[in-house]
């Protein structure tokens, strides 16, 4: 018998750290080559390593062994500030870098481990930062009101509580939202505004649009029509609504040429 191999598993939803698989896309004893996939509605399910493997029934209790874990939630450096009296989890990378950093609030139902290709990147030339939005990954499960004027005003808090009194804003769909609202709600605190993908743009966000979310439907809502010339707009080809992870090469050099 082959050797069992470690694949991705997909992490997809607030703060799991641990869980079972369900069902198997590839059946039992299927051979399983170097990036053999599978797709659902976006999802990348498993990527093998090695070449020539088959897939067998005995799957690990935890997606990794805890004594590896950097910290409860996943990713080592990972830490905690006070916000509004409710904990925020953020990684702060290239602190060493001078200048205004640069703060990426995420999409709902993620974490800021879906920055993970994109912030190295970034951590190139400024200071940046990941955080997770109250309800998500490593911060407090309370929300409070949950709107987005509450979820901007933790977005500003924070950055009261790291001394930045300036930032540039990364936000990918609800997180894009959030950074617009903030910028809309203090101005002088935003350097610049990068939305990827932003909810707040357009009519998607409506029962329709839940109900593709759950059940992992693909729609491409045409977030770009109809803004100012002024505004800065690109279209990824081949990308879905996660350009950040689909096209992540691309999206960190557009956002280099932007903030720099």
């Amino acid at each position: 018998m082959n050797p069992i191999v470690a694949v991705t598993m997909p992490k997809f939803g607030l703060a799991m750290t641990e869980g079972k698989v369900a069902s198997l896309a590839k059946g039992e004893g299927t051979p399983v080559a170097v990036g053999d996939g599978t797709d659902r509605g976006g999802r990348r399910s498993f990527s093998p390593r090695q070449r020539n493997r088959r897939l067998h029934r005995k799957v690990p209790g935890q997606f990794c062994n805890p004594a590896r874990r950097g910290s409860r939630h996943g990713r080592a450096g990972t830490a905690h500030r006070e916000i509004a009296g409710r904990p925020i989890r953020y990684l702060e990378t290239a602190t060493a870098n001078e200048g205004r950093p640069v703060v990426l609030p995420h999409s709902f139902g993620i974490d800021l481990n879906s920055w993970l290709f994109v912030q190295p990147a970034l951590s190139e030339h400024h200071r940046v930062i990941g955080l997770d939005l109250p309800g998500h990954g490593g911060s407090a499960k309370h929300v409070g009101a949950g709107d987005l004027a509450s979820l901007a005003a933790t977005v500003l808090g924070f950055l009261q509580a790291i001394d930045a009194p300036k930032a540039h804003l990364v936000g990918h769909s609800l997180g894009g939202a959030v950074a617009l609202r903030a910028a809309l709600g203090s101005p002088s605190h935003v350097a610049s505004l990068s939305l990827i993908c932003p909810a707040g743009l357009g009519r998607e966000i409506d029962d329709d649009f839940t109900r593709d979310f759950i059940t992992a439907a693909r729609r491409k809502p045409r977030h770009a029509e109809d803004l100012p010339p002024t505004v800065r707009t690109h279209v990824l080809s081949g990308a879905g609504h996660m350009p950040h992870l689909e096209k992540a090469s691309e999206v960190s050099r557009l956002l280099l040429e932007f903030v720099d």
